[in-house]
């Protein structure tokens, strides 16, 4: 079967790294990666509408005028049963609603690219 992948260039010279060490080709690497990780566990289902409730509710009991990040108002237990994906995608609902409240703004990015928030 051919499958077309759109791949991030980074993600890619990694690949290409694996397959020339281990000398074998990209598709027997990409066979391989993917068959393990099929046999990991699969993540653990997170409601994130009740994530986002929650911290929304944690950044209404902030002092006007702080700051903070999102790992300050989620709840650990659901951040840390997130994929990555979900954490992306909460992170862009958590600002368009946080915004769209009034509550907070994005103000900038921390060095590991965290989005600092300003309560208002």
């Amino acid at each position: 079967m051919i499958v077309q992948l759109d791949i991030s260039n980074d993600v890619l010279t990694n690949l290409l790294s694996r397959s020339d060490e281990a000398g074998m080709s990209v598709d027997d690497v990409l066979d391989e990666l993917l068959r393990e990780a099929f046999d990991q566990p699969r993540a653990e289902v997170v409601d994130l509408q009740l994530a986002l409730d929650s911290s929304m509710s944690a950044v209404r009991e902030l002092s006007s005028g702080s700051t903070f990040m999102l790992e300050n108002v989620i709840d650990q237990d659901l951040w840390d049963a997130m994929s990555v994906g979900d954490r992306k995608s909460f992170g862009k609902r958590f600002r368009k609603e946080a915004e769209g409240a009034g509550i907070a703004q994005w103000k900038d990015r921390t060095s590991g690219n965290k989005a600092i928030y300003l309560r208002t």
